[in-house]
């Protein structure tokens, strides 16, 4: 009987069963810890809702009292928009009635100021209840869609222009300026040895940028060849005897005029720039456009017989 049931029980594992099952168990363990998900920790956050404009506590579906409806809160209405306006002959017609909410409600009334053609009145009145008075909460002068309204506003540090300042003006110091490069890092050595030869100390220079704005700027000037001197020139500034040209690059363009009889005298004006006052004055003249006619003189009588005559 015992060797039947005996058949039954479960056995005995050696050694080396039980450490490979070890092993399994522990493979089998990782493997969960990999595919396990950490449970996710909810974070509270405190987010302050937009609620938007604040609402009016009256609701709009609340029927408004007769008495704001009537003609009698329109002349109120018109009478405040006159004390905005210090004149009620300055405060127009009725342009539009609108309700706020139960209690409240907008007039706007056109302007008659010449100056103000546009703009309107607005009035806000209120009242709570049929026993209560009208209450005056606002009263504006506002714009309306096509008003002429000033532009808007600018600095006056970008306003300025190179034209607004005068000769007692000084300038704002700009450390990063655009136009400006260090002296050691724009000069090769040809050009540092000129400025050391002149015994000029400066730090910056103009640099590239700089250049090439300066000499658009002078030549699309007064002193460049769109001038009405330079259409009746006979000759250009680069042929006068006292155009003095610039040194380097810009010299090719550029020069100072030394003519004291010229209003160039003392400027920078472009080569191709010109005046009436060039130095080869022996250059022939062009000839207008009408040529003048002979005068017709009467010589039938002397001047002293018509003296004679008115005496």
């Amino acid at each position: 009987m015992f060797k039947f049931f005996k058949a039954f029980l479960p056995k005995k594992k050696t050694e080396k069963e039980k450490n490979e099952i070890k092993q399994v168990k522990e493979v089998k363990n990782k493997n969960l810890s990999k595919t396990k998900k950490e449970p996710k920790v909810k974070e509270l956050k405190l987010e302050k809702k937009n609620k938007g404009p604040k609402k009016s506590k009256f609701d709009s579906r609340r029927k408004l009292p007769e008495k704001i409806l009537s003609v009698e809160a329109e002349e109120i209405a018109k009478n405040a928009a006159a004390l905005t306006a210090e004149n009620v002959r300055y405060v127009g017609n009725l342009i539009e009635k609108k309700v706020i909410d139960g209690a409240t409600i907008s007039f706007e009334f056109a302007s008659k100021f010449k100056a103000y053609p546009d703009w309107k009145f607005v009035v806000i009145l209120q009242q709570l209840n049929d026993e209560d008075e009208i209450t005056i909460t606002e009263s504006t002068f506002q714009p309306r869609e096509n008003a002429f309204i000033a532009p808007e506003w600018i600095p006056w540090k970008e306003r300025l222009q190179p034209s607004d300042m005068s000769e007692i003006d000084y300038n704002e110091f700009q450390q990063d300026d655009e136009n400006l490069d260090l002296i050691l890092e724009d000069l090769n050595k040809e050009e540092q040895t000129k400025l050391n030869n002149l015994a000029v100390e400066k730090n910056r220079i103009l640099n590239v940028l700089g250049r090439s704005e300066t000499a658009a700027r002078w030549y699309e000037g007064v002193h460049g060849p769109k001038t009405a001197s330079t259409r009746i020139a006979l000759a250009n500034c680069q042929t006068c005897g006292f155009y003095l040209p610039l040194e380097g690059d810009i010299g090719q363009m550029f020069g100072v005029c030394a003519n004291a009889w010229s209003r160039d005298d003392g400027r920078v004006v472009s080569a191709d720039h010109g005046c009436g006052m060039h130095s080869e004055t022996d250059l022939p003249k062009k000839e207008g456009r009408w040529k003048p006619k002979k005068l017709r003189i009467d010589n039938s009588e002397s001047f002293e017989n018509i003296l004679e005559e008115t005496k």
